[in-house]
């Protein structure tokens, strides 16, 4: 299995505070949120109606595998 190093952002959607929340990873943050705000983001997302970033952070030692 080859395993390169990229950077990323970890990132939680909320609907509200102490509310159903879902944890995401993504390499583009404002792209994936707009996909979130959008309805095309995750169906979780949708049906709960998450539209609230609530918590993102960059990681540099992220580590993706193939």
């Amino acid at each position: 299995m080859e395993r390169e190093r990229q950077g990323g952002w970890v990132y939680i959607m909320a609907d509200r505070y102490r509310g159903t929340m879902y944890v995401g990873v993504t390499s583009h943050l404002a792209a994936r949120i707009h996909q979130h705000l959008s309805g095309g983001g995750s169906d979780f997302c949708a049906r709960y109606g998450l539209t609230r970033l609530v918590w993102a952070e960059r990681g540099e030692d992220m580590i993706r595998c193939n």
